[in-house]
């Protein structure tokens, strides 16, 4: 909580005893279990939905992802999926590699339906 204050950041938690604890303006105590549920909860908080831009950054370091030809990809993805996948994403930072394999599909629907809005059109995976 003090490093939350000292570097101005929002901390959330689920701990009523924290909030009542912390009576600071930077604590959002969520009241969602689930985790999509929470995140409706900060999307509706914040405004989030309208700027979301899921899976445009890596999901070890949060740098923006690049993307690369198929050629750049061979080597750091599955043989498999230099055959099945026409579009590859790049981490700059950490150098991994990113596809749209069906985990995607499974993912956006679940976050459109969350965020009450088409993700379709995003150019990421």
């Amino acid at each position: 909580m003090r490093r939350a204050v000292e570097e101005d950041r929002i901390l959330l938690t689920r701990d009523g005893k924290l909030a009542d604890e912390w009576r600071i303006s930077g604590l959002i105590r969520l009241r969602a279990n689930e985790p999509l549920a929470q995140l409706a909860e900060l999307a509706g908080l914040y405004g989030l939905a309208a700027g979301a831009r899921p899976f445009s950054r890596c999901s070890l370091c949060n740098v923006e992802l690049v993307r690369v030809e198929r050629a750049e990809a061979r080597g750091r993805v599955p043989p498999r999926v230099l055959t099945t996948c026409d579009h590859f994403w790049h981490c700059p930072a950490c150098d991994r590699c990113y596809w749209h394999g069906s985990h995607v599909d499974r993912m956006r629907e679940a976050l459109e339906a969350t965020l009450g809005r088409s993700l379709r059109d995003d150019v990421t995976p």
